[in-house]
């Protein structure tokens, strides 16, 4: 188990409050356990990037502006400009820690079991890596992410939680063909056509889960059964949830 102080044990109360509320029921008391053991706070890196004009925001500088992102119910930016200072040019995210009520819906929609092998696509910080190894061990997760630089830290973050999924610098839209095929597939960034490749590197009975949108709008989360070589939407059409 990972240390918590009793500073952040409150802050964590505040911000699981925060997430049954959005989702409307409790989490299971496996993601629970796994909300405690993973700290968010323990992946976000030592500068964000706060506000609307994304100024940068240093944790021994403002350390109260840096918890309160740590532990809000938002998104938290912790990259701009693919990682290059662009001076007083336009910051654009690069890389950022989704509100953590989006991503334990997305977990919980994922519907995973114990034994389960799974992949996720775009490691980011490492922090839903890490609450999937956390409940199906570590030896079952296999995560690709296209930064170089944020596959280095997103691992670190991993070992500090005493977590080692297997982290892979790749293009995500090609997978992880070495260790498929996989019970679950999950993407933590949206995408207009579900790669082949997924499909082939999901077992038969798996699920694929996405944030889908166009060039126009995000129409929300896709989740897909794959049965042999084809695919078919699971259930009913998807509920539309903001992609983040």
């Amino acid at each position: 188990m990972t240390h918590i102080g009793p500073a952040e044990q409150i802050a964590m109360r505040g911000l699981l409050g925060a997430v049954n509320e959005d989702l409307g029921t409790p989490l299971s008391r496996e993601w629970e356990q796994a909300f405690w053991a993973v700290p968010r706070h323990r992946f976000l890196p030592e500068q964000i990037w706060v506000g609307d004009g994304l100024e940068p925001c240093h944790w021994s500088v403002a350390p109260e502006t840096w918890h309160n992102a740590a532990y809000a119910d938002e998104p938290a930016v912790t990259q701009i400009n693919d990682g290059h200072d662009p001076g007083d040019g336009d910051r654009w995210p690069s890389c950022s820690a989704s509100a953590p009520s989006i991503v334990f819906r997305m977990l919980d929609i994922l519907d995973v079991k114990d034994g389960h092998k799974v992949l996720e696509i775009g490691t980011g910080t490492g922090w839903n890596a890490g609450l999937l190894a956390h409940r199906v061990g570590s030896e079952h997760v296999t995560t690709v992410e296209v930064d170089p630089a944020l596959v280095t830290q997103a691992a670190n973050n991993l070992k500090n939680v005493r977590l080692e999924p297997e982290v892979i610098a790749g293009d995500g839209a090609a997978g992880h063909p070495d260790s498929a095929p996989y019970d679950r597939v999950i993407a933590t960034c949206s995408v207009r056509k579900v790669p082949a490749t997924w499909v082939e590197q999901t077992a038969p009975g798996g699920v694929i889960l996405t944030p889908w949108e166009t060039p126009w709008l995000c129409y929300g989360l896709l989740r897909l059964t794959v049965d042999g070589q084809a695919w078919r939407p699971a259930g009913s059409p998807p509920t539309p949830h903001s992609c983040s």
